[in-house]
């Protein structure tokens, strides 16, 4: 990439719409991130090993507040080229020219594409593609929790082997004095990545719909079966890989509840499976969402769910049960507890839809 170049997504993200989903980052961060200088190299600390900051819930540690510890801190990955070469960067730049904003209206947070740059005394730099999120800090005692739920679940799904992008950093831009101050999650972009989102919905008919949500069970297989449970699955934040297969990212709002099935005991175990039954509902919330939205829509006349019952056929035919059959069939360890969560899940979902049917059959009178 030569210096007059413009960064952007591939258009298999972003479309081909000049002005819409590709907006300029705001000049205040703009300002902070281009002029961003360490006047003491040592602020620059390698990420520690942040999966050991877990909790029974995938939370930062309440005794470790490693908000209050962070400032500029990189992946030993990207560290790498000034270690071996004896030397630490200097200076931090991002190139405003090439930040711009990806997301629809509907993201809550957006994701930010850039280059970033460091820079040694001695000269040696190295120029990573990124993406960018940011995060408010709302005082110095707040552990900016969405932001270390990301970098601590990132950092958890890349040791246990799973497909997902790769941490790049994390800066923090001071405690607020008045207004708000920002954290930064930096990952290195993903050559490739769509989200389903971005998928072409028109025009589908029932026949296409297993292929075409292949990708939300082979995300769910990947996360449930390692007890990590989104939060926040819609589609825009299921991941395709070139290869279509699923790339895992957004865990802002995940949970990692390996060590609470560890610590199941007889006298707990109904509080337990209550909350994994919660934590698994959600997650099939996020998903109804998005097939509200992107499918039932674009659905021939005839081959569309009309009522509550149709809608729950079509939800345990084409996701609960392919989901099920998935896990059942599947290595991960955790099979029978998410057996019986999902057995507890499907009957909440079922009554669910059939309390909606009783609604929709005979509706009140005014």
């Amino acid at each position: 990439m030569t210096s007059g170049e413009h960064f952007r997504p591939p258009g298999s993200l972003v479309g081909e719409t000049p002005s819409g989903n590709i907006l300029p980052l705001p000049p205040d961060q703009v300002e902070f991130l281009n002029r961003l200088r360490m006047v003491n190299p040592r602020v620059v600390r390698p990420l520690p090993d942040l999966s050991t900051h877990l909790n029974h819930e995938g939370a930062v540690v309440n005794e470790t507040n490693l908000a209050s510890r962070l400032n500029v801190n990189f992946s030993e990955d990207v560290l790498k080229p000034f270690a071996e070469a004896g030397e630490r960067p200097g200076s931090v730049t991002f190139q405003p020219r090439r930040l711009a904003r990806m997301g629809s209206e509907r993201s809550y947070r957006g994701a930010f594409f850039g280059v970033m740059n460091l820079e040694s005394e001695e000269g040696r730099r190295q120029s990573v593609p990124v993406v960018v999120k940011q995060y408010p800090i709302m005082g110095p005692k707040d552990a900016t929790h969405n932001a270390m739920q990301e970098v601590t679940l990132l950092d958890y799904v890349k040791k246990l082997g799973l497909p997902t992008v790769d941490l790049v950093g994390v800066i923090r831009n001071g405690y607020p004095q008045s207004g708000e101050a920002l954290m930064y999650v930096i990952t290195r972009h993903y050559p490739g990545l769509e989200s389903m989102d971005e998928l072409p919905w028109r025009n589908l008919t029932a026949a296409e719909l297993p292929d075409r949500l292949h990708p939300v069970i082979d995300t769910l297989e990947s996360l449930h079966g390692n007890l990590i449970f989104s939060g926040d699955l819609e589609f825009k934040n299921i991941g395709l890989g070139e290869d279509g297969g699923p790339v895992i990212y957004d865990l802002e709002h995940a949970t990692s509840a390996r060590d609470l099935v560890g610590h199941m005991t007889p006298e707990n175990e109904d509080e337990v499976l209550e909350r994994l039954t919660t934590l698994m509902g959600r997650d099939f919330d996020s998903i109804a969402i998005s097939v509200d939205s992107n499918v039932y829509p674009n659905l021939p006349e005839g081959e569309r769910p009309e009522t509550p019952m149709e809608r729950f056929t079509f939800e345990l035919n084409l996701i609960l049960e392919p989901y099920h059959h998935r896990i059942m069939s599947g290595s991960s360890r955790y099979k029978d507890a998410l057996n019986r969560v999902y057995n507890r899940v499907l009957r909440q979902r079922l009554d669910a839809a059939r309390a909606q049917q009783e609604q929709h059959d005979n509706p009140r009178q005014g």
